[in-house]
Protein backbone atom coordinates (compact mmCIF):
# COMPACT_ATOMS: atom_id res chain seq x y z
CA UNK A 1 0.00 0.00 0.00
CA UNK A 2 2.18 3.31 -1.14
CA UNK A 3 -0.54 5.31 -2.38
CA UNK A 4 -2.92 6.09 0.10
CA UNK A 5 -5.17 8.33 1.30
CA UNK A 6 -6.45 9.40 5.13
CA UNK A 7 -10.02 11.72 5.26
CA UNK A 8 -11.28 12.98 8.45
CA UNK A 9 -13.08 15.24 10.01
CA UNK A 10 -11.77 17.69 12.35
CA UNK A 11 -12.43 15.53 15.89
CA UNK A 12 -10.67 12.70 14.43
CA UNK A 13 -7.04 13.78 13.92
CA UNK A 14 -5.88 12.09 16.80
CA UNK A 15 -7.59 8.71 15.68
CA UNK A 16 -6.55 9.15 12.31
CA UNK A 17 -3.19 9.95 13.20
CA UNK A 18 -3.25 6.52 15.40
CA UNK A 19 -4.20 4.93 12.53
CA UNK A 20 -1.45 6.08 10.24
CA UNK A 21 1.06 5.56 13.07
CA UNK A 22 0.11 2.40 13.73
CA UNK A 23 -0.19 0.98 9.71
CA UNK A 24 3.25 2.26 8.94
CA UNK A 25 4.18 0.42 12.11
CA UNK A 26 2.39 -3.25 11.95
CA UNK A 27 2.12 -3.53 7.99
CA UNK A 28 5.95 -4.10 7.57
CA UNK A 29 5.60 -7.13 10.08
CA UNK A 30 2.93 -8.36 7.99
CA UNK A 31 5.48 -8.28 5.13
CA UNK A 32 3.00 -5.07 3.33
CA UNK A 33 5.03 -2.00 2.13
CA UNK A 34 3.09 1.11 3.38
CA UNK A 35 3.83 4.77 2.26
CA UNK A 36 3.38 7.56 3.90
CA UNK A 37 -0.74 8.83 3.14
CA UNK A 38 -2.10 11.73 2.53
CA UNK A 39 -4.32 13.24 4.42
CA UNK A 40 -7.55 15.40 3.89
CA UNK A 41 -9.02 17.14 7.25
CA UNK A 42 -12.91 17.99 6.11
CA UNK A 43 -14.74 20.59 7.63
CA UNK A 44 -17.60 18.58 9.04
CA UNK A 45 -18.93 14.56 9.19
CA UNK A 46 -21.39 15.17 7.13
CA UNK A 47 -21.82 12.53 4.52
CA UNK A 48 -22.15 14.78 1.92
CA UNK A 49 -18.21 16.60 2.75
CA UNK A 50 -17.44 13.02 2.25
CA UNK A 51 -18.76 12.29 -1.01
CA UNK A 52 -17.92 15.24 -1.78
CA UNK A 53 -14.27 15.06 -0.89
CA UNK A 54 -14.19 11.90 -2.74
CA UNK A 55 -15.87 13.03 -5.80
CA UNK A 56 -13.12 15.82 -5.96
CA UNK A 57 -9.84 13.03 -5.76
CA UNK A 58 -11.63 10.60 -8.38
CA UNK A 59 -12.18 13.37 -10.82
CA UNK A 60 -8.64 14.93 -10.83
CA UNK A 61 -6.30 15.20 -13.17
CA UNK A 62 -3.75 11.44 -12.69
CA UNK A 63 -1.11 13.89 -12.43
CA UNK A 64 -3.02 15.57 -9.08
CA UNK A 65 -4.00 12.42 -7.59
CA UNK A 66 -2.09 10.92 -4.87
Amino acid sequence: MINWLVIHCPRDVRCASDLIVNMMKLGPQMGCKIGTPDTIALQDDRTDTYVGALREIIEAPVSLQL
